[in-house]
């Protein structure tokens, strides 16, 4: 059988696959997509966390990062997470002395990041070890509420003030079909990637562990976890939950 890495390698249309309550460790040779970001001045790594949803324990996440002998040298925080899931997310880029940022998700409140002292990267660019990455908040807007999000016109016109970057993290993912509900996607974040063509797409929202083809991008989305090892080479995906 074939593991969940493995399929995302394998795959050449897009591919979902229901996310596991258990962690899936990566063969050392499991290359998500070898599209070479050419910025990158070294190898680094990142953990992505998304979409807790109140249900974050310090001691799963420690677990789940038991095995990992490389350091992290970035948090990056991408929705529906509560309170509580930021401070243990912080607890976490402490331990590790790693930085941490931020972008909301549908579930989340306005000023939820800096109440928590945690940078929020909307609409801005981060640089480290020459990759840039830029942020995305919010889902579609599915319902009338004051959570972050956006209908597919305003998600069109805030994509287009957006920095050009190497890896493009959102909330949402982007749309691929004429359907409008709460995962239906943002047709902003499509056209993001499609004229900006960044060299990878990062997302939650949706709980799901998958792979989109976007014109030649990959699109990852991830549920929970995800440790990755940015380098000139691409994007490896070392483990997800």
């Amino acid at each position: 059988m074939l593991s969940f890495l493995q399929k995302l390698i394998s795959s050449k249309n897009n591919t979902v696959i229901s996310s596991k309550q258990d962690a899936v460790t990566a063969n050392s040779d499991d290359l998500i997509q070898e599209k070479p970001i050419p910025n990158c001045k070294n190898a680094f790594h990142i953990l992505i966390i998304t979409d807790t949803h109140c249900h974050m324990r310090k001691e799963q996440i420690e677990d789940f990062l038991s095995d990992i002998e490389d350091k992290i040298d970035i948090v990056f925080i991408l929705g529906d997470m509560s309170e509580r899931d930021m401070f243990v997310a912080k607890e976490i880029a402490k331990k590790y002395k790693a930085l941490i940022y931020g972008i909301l998700g549908n579930h989340d409140y306005d000023g939820q990041l800096e109440k928590m002292d945690i940078p929020n990267f909307e609409g801005k660019m981060i640089e480290f070890n020459g990759v840039t990455f830029t942020g995305m908040h919010g889902s579609f807007k599915y319902k009338n509420s004051d959570a972050p999000m956006l209908t597919n016109e305003e998600s069109i016109e805030l994509a287009k003030i957006l920095p050009t970057c190497d890896i493009f993290l959102t909330h949402d993912k982007a749309r691929t079909n004429n359907e409008e509900n709460s995962h239906s996607g943002l047709e902003g974040i499509t056209q993001y990637i499609l004229d900006k063509k960044p060299e990878y797409h990062i997302h939650g929202h949706l709980h799901e562990n998958m792979n989109e083809n976007i014109g030649g991008i990959s699109s990852l989305g991830f549920c929970r976890y995800a440790y990755i090892e940015v380098s000139k080479n691409g994007l490896k995906i070392k483990k997800i939950f």
